[in-house]
């Protein structure tokens, strides 16, 4: 996943397809900001 993040240049990645968000925040929150959102939160909180 790090590579293909590498190939598309995000400036924020919001982990929604995971059983484990802050382990994802955690793996990759050293490259790329990401946003963890609570449930029922959107976007727009961001």
């Amino acid at each position: 996943m790090r590579e293909v993040f590498r190939l598309l240049h995000p400036q924020t990645i919001i982990p929604i397809h995971t059983d484990a968000p802050e382990k994802f925040a955690e793996l990759f929150g050293d490259e790329w900001h990401i946003v963890l959102l609570n449930d029922g939160e959107s976007i727009t909180h961001c």
